[in-house]
Formats: C-alpha cells, structure tokens, sequence
C-alpha cells in the first residue's frame, strides 16, 4: 500500500505529538535509571514496588496472623469438645475401637491448640520486640 504525502505528514504528526508515545520514552529512561541503581542490590524496579507493599502491608500482616491463630485455636477446642463428647458416648456403648480413636483424635487437638497458643505467643512477642525498636 503506498500512502499519499499528505496521510504521511498526518502518521508524523501525530506520532511527534503523541503524548503516549513520549510517556512510554521518559517511563523506558526512568526505568533505565532505576534498573542501574538497584542493579548492585540484585533487585529489579518490578521488584522494588512488590518490596514496598510489603513492608507497608507487614504489621498489619501480623495482627492478621493473630486473629486467625486466635480462631484456629476456638476451632481446635470445639473440635476438642466434640470429640469429649463422642468418647462418652463410645464408652456408654461399650465401643473399645471407636473410643481408642476418639482419644487419638483428641491428643491431636490438643497438640493443635498447644501449637496455636505458641505461635500466638511468638507474634506477640515479635510485635513488642518491633515497637521497641522503633522507639
């Protein structure tokens, strides 16, 4: 396809005055510069931003740790107290295999809440190690 000189002069035109297009020059230079800064760090500029999200979003990364161990916790003792309650009824009914199982079941959900309730103490101790380090 060959193209008039005037439909040439308009693609120049606006590929001059394109403001995209000079966005996607200065975003490439900027880019450049951050490339060689970093470079010595082994880091990316894709990798920079992803850093900072996650130092901002880390403290509150930790108390979202310690509502979940907080809830794995109640969930392990529900579970607990059902299983209590399933190795009753076994030993009323005289079931030797069901209530061995209910009380393997139930050291599992013990060793679970003992796990929980040390990761609990552990954020918590990281936390207060944090602030006093900030302070």
């Amino acid at each position: 396809m060959v193209r008039s000189t005037d439909e040439t002069s308009i693609v120049d035109q606006i590929s001059s005055g394109c403001l995209l297009g000079h966005w996607r020059r200065v975003n490439r230079v900027l880019s450049g510069i951050y490339e060689a800064e970093m470079r010595d760090w082994g880091l990316k500029s894709s990798q920079l931003s992803l850093l900072v999200a996650v130092a901002k979003a880390g403290p509150v990364r930790r108390i979202e740790d310690i509502r979940k161990d907080r809830q794995d916790i109640r969930q392990d003792r529900r579970e607990r107290r059902e299983d209590r309650r399933e190795l009753r009824q076994d030993i009323k009914k005289g079931d030797a295999q069901g209530a061995r199982q209910e009380r393997r079941e139930i050291r599992k959900d013990t060793r679970d809440i003992r796990k929980d309730k040390r990761d609990l103490r552990d954020d918590r101790k990281d936390r207060r190690e944090d602030r006093r380090e900030q302070k």
